[in-house]
């Protein structure tokens, strides 16, 4: 029998899986499979990651690493380190959740690195937004006002970099999110984790386009009075 990490090996070598639904059935294996990784099964996928690199595949070593990072949140911070003494940075997600330390000696290598392209630098902004912590947000504040040399290879503004993550900073120097840390997945009728009442998708609306008079199609019906979303704080009854 094939270990998990031989099997998502395979997924992660097939390029045409022959059918939509045989496609979206090996997807759901192998997000089952990274969600149920045992550390020594993260530490062997780590290590053919980082072999990948060097045997110039960086796709499959960005697969694994990206992951690693959402679908198995926290198992790459044993490895961050490692990644770092090799300058991998990219994809960024997989710096999510780093510790202070962590970002301290990415920040180390932006001062004692000299930067022929801006490519190795925009990797490691990206990694320093998806950290996000308050070390991130004081680098980041200290270069909006006194922008470092380098700064002028960027075609964006070393600051918003942290809307990559999913955040921004804001005027006195902290983080406003760019999202909401409630959510809700979205299931088919037949789920038993369904609430009716609460969501339609895709209704006929009762408008026509003003350009072509055809008919329209609300993609989205919230029904903003039910208590699953107050989260989102709107007003109104409902939103389209």
């Amino acid at each position: 029998m094939e270990s998990p990490v031989e099997r998502l090996l395979e997924f992660h070598s097939v390029r045409s899986f022959g059918s939509r639904e045989r496609l979206l059935e090996s997807q759901e294996e192998a997000r089952g499979l990274y969600r149920s990784l045992a550390f020594d099964d993260v530490q062997q996928l780590v290590g053919i990651a980082i072999e990948s690199v060097s045997d110039d595949d960086a796709e499959l070593a960005e697969n694994i690493f990206r992951n690693l990072a959402c679908l198995k949140p926290g198992s790459l911070l044993p490895f961050h380190d490692q990644l770092i003494d090799r300058h991998l940075y990219c994809p960024g997600v997989m710096y999510h959740g780093a510790t202070a330390d962590t970002a301290n000696r990415i920040l180390g290598c932006l001062s004692s690195t000299n930067f022929d392209d801006a490519l190795p630098l925009n990797q490691i902004l990206c990694a320093l937004a998806w950290i996000g912590n308050e070390t991130v947000q004081r680098a980041f504040d200290s270069w909006r006002h006194d922008p470092p040399g380098w700064a002028d290879s960027l075609y964006i503004p070393v600051e918003a970099y942290a809307q990559i993550a999913g955040w921004e900073l804001m005027p006195d120097g902290g983080r406003r999110d760019l999202f909401l840390r409630e959510c809700h997945p979205l299931v088919k009728p037949d789920d038993e984790n369904c609430l009716p009442g609460v969501l339609e998708i895709a209704t006929r609306h009762e408008g026509s386009c003003p350009w072509c008079k055809h008919g329209m199609t609300t993609l989205l019906d919230l029904n903003l009075s039910r208590p699953e979303l107050e989260f989102l704080h709107l007003d109104g009854d409902r939103l389209q």
